[in-house]
């Protein structure tokens, strides 16, 4: 019973809809198309508005605001309501400022296979994060561990008993 009445309203809104599209309306007057001195006019306006645009040189602000607009952006926006990456006892311990740069926020194992949820991406034991520099070499339900991969020059200084950071689950 109820599937009859649905496609009887299904019925009315498709012959309703087609009466809308064939049918033309009854009551609407087309606009004139104007004096030609009066679109005369309005083309020069708009002329001299376009001529002006082009003529003006951009300010200081302007070209670095557009500059800015064109670059690489380092942050999501679209992600500001995430929680913020927590540094682990052990690498505060460590002396490790990387740590707080990963945000391990989720664990899922299929079978055989887990992966970590790091920075709001799914890694697996041995892919490549991005931005390339850091590789994730063990996933843990409570933590995971990434190796600096030591292609970034900024990693040279660091001794290879820092170059594994721990990053616990956030919770």
């Amino acid at each position: 019973r109820r599937e009859k009445i649905i496609l009887l309203i299904m019925a009315m809104v498709v012959v309703y809809g087609g009466y809308l599209l064939f049918v033309p309306p009854s009551g609407i007057e087309e606009y004139p198309a104007g004096d030609p001195a009066e679109l005369k006019e309005v083309n020069r306006i708009v002329a001299d508005a376009a001529a002006e645009l082009r003529n003006n040189d951009l300010s200081g602000a302007e070209a670095h605001a557009i500059a800015r607009a064109e670059a690489g952006w380092s942050r999501d926006d679209l992600f500001l309501d995430r929680p913020q990456p927590r540094l682990s006892d052990t690498d505060a311990a460590a002396g490790n400022p990387l740590a707080a740069d990963f945000l391990y926020s989720g664990f899922l194992q299929v079978g055989k296979v887990k992966m970590a949820i790091i920075n709001g991406l799914e890694y697996r034991s041995g892919e490549t994060m991005e931005p390339g520099d850091f590789i994730v070499r063990s996933i843990l339900p409570r933590k995971v561990v990434i190796e600096m991969t030591g292609q970034h020059p900024d990693f040279a200084s660091f001794p290879p008993e820092t170059r594994k950071i721990l990053v616990p689950l956030a919770e």
